[in-house]
């Protein structure tokens, strides 16, 4: 015992919780620090903590916000978006849109199993695009694998510059709402 009646740590023992010089367990940063790995010309984006390769346009770490999700104390309001879908087949799918101009240029923007995209408030996500219709399009999860579907828009919905009614997205894909460029991310 110290002086002041305190269990002093005795050394090769294990400390219990709660006692002096313990500090609580803490899960993942969500938005740990970007740093360059590499050099020069070959410099590639990479995250602190999980150390995984990142895009350049990302200013956060999307697997470390997923994984600190959990872990995160309790919104003040519920959150009605989900970080994840399940295909037909079980196969859990995680995926992003990332616009690439505009006041929302690097937000990591989290697709639920039925996304809608368009200016209406009601929509799951809303981009500022005076060409883009009110519920321009939906992007879904089905059967493992991501799915674009335009839902009748003035403008047209675009998958790598090309317009389509209905795409199956992979990873890096850009799309284009009205005038609104996005990248499609996905895991």
């Amino acid at each position: 015992m110290s002086q002041q009646g305190q269990p002093s740590g005795m050394p090769g023992m294990p400390q219990m919780p709660g006692m002096p010089g313990m500090e609580a367990p803490q899960g993942p940063n969500p938005k740990p620090p970007i740093v360059m790995k590499g050099f020069w010309i070959f410099a590639k984006k990479c995250c602190s903590q999980c150390e995984q390769l990142l895009d350049k346009t990302w200013d956060q770490c999307p697997y470390c916000v997923q994984a600190a999700q959990p872990v995160a104390a309790a919104p003040a309001r519920p959150l009605t978006v989900r970080t994840q879908a399940f295909g037909g087949d079980g196969v859990r799918l995680l995926g992003w849109i990332v616009p690439l101009q505009g006041t929302q240029r690097g937000e990591l923007l989290t697709l639920s199993p039925v996304t809608t995209v368009g200016t209406d408030p009601m929509c799951t996500i809303v981009l500022g695009d005076k060409f883009m219709s009110s519920r321009h399009c939906e992007i879904k999860a089905e059967n493992g694998v991501w799915v674009l579907r335009d839902t009748g828009s003035t403008n047209g919905t675009y998958v790598n510059n090309r317009r389509v009614d209905r795409q199956e997205l992979v990873d890096n894909d850009v799309l284009k709402f009205g005038n609104a460029l996005v990248k499609f991310k996905s895991l």
